[in-house]
Formats: C-alpha cells, structure tokens, sequence
C-alpha cells in the first residue's frame, strides 16, 4: 500500500489471514447449508442472509489496513478502507491518535484517527482488524511523532 518506491514500511496492521479465512469458509458452508435445505424457504432464505454478512466482514476485514512507513525521514501512515479508497496522513493531519472504550455486548478498544480534514471525522479499528492490541498501535504511532 504504501504509494512509493522509496518508502520502508515499518509496521503493517491489518487483520490476521487465518480470519478471513475462516469467515470465507464459514460464507461457503452457509451457502452449502442453503442448497440442502431449500425445501424450507425461512431456512434458506436466513442461511443466505447468514451468508452475506460473513462474506461483508470477510472482504472489510480483507480490505482494512493500516501502514506505517518512513518516507525520507518522514513518517506516513497509510489507511485504506473497505471501497480501497486510501489515505496517506502525516502527524500534521491528525489531531489526535487515541484509544477509545467501546461498548456493544461487551467493552472493548478500538484505535481512533481524528482527522484534521475533513473536520470532526473519526477512524476506528478494532483489535480484529488491527490483529494487535489498539494500545500497543497508538503507542508506536505516539513514538514515531503522531500526536495524542
């Protein structure tokens, strides 16, 4: 992902291949679960909902990553998201690297990239698709310059 020739990665995030292994095999065994019951149409018409959604977390989790790489002494840090659309940022256009507590079912951190531009807009990343402990993240950006 990182853009140039001259740029060295000095840490790639993204999520653990072994996952979106494992969401693609569970996308085709709900697909194979929806042939062998179509003679329910709740049950196949549930399995191929299932399916979607595996195969939806599956290709975002494929698609998110974040790179850290030094560019002639400058440090860069490279987001891509789902749509591929990719983001090279600077430490000048962060307002702040942090760590934020997230509740659902259960409380857990996720990495937050507040943007300078455009105003008020927030990237999160999970553990999931970090494959590393967001704290451990955002202490490496905090070391390389990013601010918190």
């Amino acid at each position: 992902m990182p853009g140039h020739r001259d740029e060295s990665v000095i840490a790639r995030w993204s999520a653990a291949p072994g996952t979106v292994i494992a969401l693609a095999v569970g996308t085709v065994v709900l697909v194979l679960a929806a042939i062998l019951v179509r003679r329910d149409p709740i049950a196949v018409i549930l399995a191929c909902l299932a399916a979607a959604v595996l195969l939806g977390t599956a290709t975002w989790l494929a698609r998110s990553a974040i790179v850290l790489a030094d560019h002639e002494g400058e440090h860069r840090l490279h987001v891509r998201g789902l749509l591929g659309t990719a983001r090279t940022l600077r430490a000048e256009d962060l307002v702040a690297v942090t760590v934020l507590r997230r509740h659902r079912s259960r409380s857990s951190w996720v990495l937050g990239l507040e943007l300078r531009q455009p105003p008020d807009q927030l990237v999160l990343r999970g553990r999931w698709e970090l494959d590393e402990d967001p704290w451990r993240v955002a202490d490496q950006l905090w070391s390389h310059g990013f601010p918190r």
